[in-house]
């Protein structure tokens, strides 16, 4: 299933029993609630899921807070919020406010998740 805007798309897939949320565009707060629908769809059931950031060119305060709530959540539940092969930019984003730190970051490389 793939949703979205001219700016953010998303899509959802297995892989190896996870959950993996496709993400191509910018997430910032026009877009966020866009990320947030398709985390808490995949939410519902999943016990592993993994956010493939590798096509995501911009991630702001908003997509940000939308990733902390949803791994807050799952933690909370003692489930998982993985963020796979996060663009360069991203990465940086990342590092920047110290989430590398807090997020599990899947090491997979760039540009190998399924296209949106």
């Amino acid at each position: 299933m793939s949703e979205g805007s001219p700016l953010l798309r998303t899509s959802t897939g297995l892989e190896a029993g996870k959950t993996v949320i496709y993400v191509r565009g910018e997430i910032d707060a026009s877009t966020s609630s866009l990320l947030e629908a398709a985390i808490r769809r995949a939410m519902v059931g999943a016990r592993h899921i993994v956010v493939d950031l590798s096509a995501v060119s911009f991630l702001d305060s908003a997509g940000l807070v939308v990733l902390i709530s949803a791994l807050s959540i799952l933690e909370e539940r003692g489930d998982e919020l993985v963020l796979r092969s996060p663009s360069e930019r991203v990465r940086r984003t990342l590092e920047i406010t110290h989430l590398n730190e807090r997020f599990a970051l899947d090491p997979v490389a760039p540009g190998s998740g399924r296209r949106v």
